[in-house]
């Protein structure tokens, strides 16, 4: 809804974040797969990664330091078994938000699924019938 159109996803996990950013009131917009950054491994293969999602905050906590996020969604268990494969699309991640202003979070199911997380799903639905009904209200005039 924040997007006003559908979002992609990969894993459930994702699909769980999405709904973490859709009820954060610090949450202005988010994107899912919002860049393609190019690098080059420690072989000199040119790589690109894509990252998960890129958060964007509302205006007034821009001017308190929040940067927008560049977001790697992973269950703990994938990083801890292939940290070494991901390190350098890591490294790229880093590099390409310190040019622009970013900043770069893995996030795992720790920080996602959460009570939060539940009062979400449960509270969601009552944003969507909210909506609803102003979008019928406005009709009616």
């Amino acid at each position: 809804m924040k997007n006003n159109s559908e979002v992609i996803f990969e894993s459930s996990l994702e699909r769980d974040m999405i709904m973490m950013m859709e009820m954060d009131k610090f949450c202005h917009s988010y994107h899912e797969q919002p860049v393609k950054i190019s690098f080059t491994d420690k072989t000199g293969k040119k790589r690109n990664y894509v990252p998960d999602f890129l958060m964007f905050f509302h205006q007034g906590l821009k001017s308190e330091g929040m940067k927008p996020l560049l977001i790697e969604v992973k269950y703990r268990e994938d990083l801890r078994k292939n940290f070494g494969e991901y390190k350098e699309k890591f490294r790229a991640a880093i590099d390409f938000c310190k040019i622009n202003n970013y900043e770069f979070r893995i996030i795992t199911e720790y920080e996602i699924r959460t009570q939060f997380l539940e009062n979400a799903y449960f509270l969601y639905r009552y944003k969507k019938i909210m909506i609803w009904s102003w979008e019928i209200l406005m009709l009616s005039f």
